[in-house]
């Protein structure tokens, strides 16, 4: 009896983590990324979603 409850148990965790990975994987990602590789002086950006502006850093990804 206790090998059936643990393997219903385990089959419900897989199946959990299954539909977890595919809502992940239909994510709709960006068309195109760009990487910043050389900063001269101050460069800044925005965010997305954000109304400040911050530094920017070597490697940062950037979309449109």
């Amino acid at each position: 009896m206790s090998t059936s409850l643990s393997r219903s148990s385990l089959w419900v965790l897989v199946c959990g983590i299954a539909s977890l990975v595919a809502s992940w994987a239909a994510a709709e990602p960006p068309s195109r990324v760009a990487r910043l590789s050389d900063i001269r002086g101050v460069v800044s950006f925005s965010p997305a979603g954000d109304s400040d502006w911050v530094r920017a850093v070597m490697n940062r990804p950037l979309t449109t």
